[in-house]
Parts: C-alpha cells; structure tokens; sequence
C-alpha cells in the first residue's frame, strides 16, 4: 500500500506541480483513506461478501473520499488539470453507479 501511495504522490507532484504542503497533505489524505478502503474491504472478505455490487460502492465511497479531500488541497488550476487527468470521468462514472444503486 505504501509504494501504491508513493507513486501516486510522485504522479501527482510531476503532474500538478505539487508544493511541499500539499504533498504532505495529499500523503496524510491517501494514507488515512487507502487503510479505511483495505480494512473495509477485508472486513467485506472476512464476513464472505460475495456481492461485487457491495465491494463497488466501498471503492466508490473511498473514491469519492479521496476525491473531495484532493479539491480542497489543489488551487483551481490543479483541480482542473487533475480534472482533465481522468477525475472528471472517474467522478461521473461513480455518480452514474450511485444512481444505479439507488433506483
């Protein structure tokens, strides 16, 4: 997990042009929300959830977690870069799964 957050910090950095307070940020906001993911999805595995539709919506909750902890650590121009990156569509697929989920 630590490597997995390591070179998500590092893209970010190269991508964004990350300062120093912000990678300290970005590293506390991925350490805190990638152990919630992994401890949820091994209590999921644990208790033998076997519904992959329950397995998406925890990923879909860190995910969005992550997402708005990220909004409130870029400046504008990094939101929108990071949004053109992949988040944007990232962000609307989730929203699309959580209507799905809740019809």
């Amino acid at each position: 997990m630590r490597e997995t957050i390591d070179n998500q910090i590092e893209n970010y950095t190269r991508s964004f042009d990350l300062e120093g307070w912000q990678v300290f940020y970005l590293d506390s906001i991925l350490t805190h929300d990638y152990a919630g993911l992994v401890a949820e999805i091994n209590e999921l595995n644990s208790a033998k959830v076997s519904n992959k539709g329950i397995y998406e919506a925890v990923q879909d909750k860190w995910a969005e977690q992550i997402y708005n902890s990220i909004r409130a650590v870029f400046n504008d121009n990094q939101w929108a870069k990071y949004l053109k990156a992949g988040a944007a569509r990232e962000k609307k697929a989730r929203d699309k799964r959580e209507a799905k989920r809740n019809k």
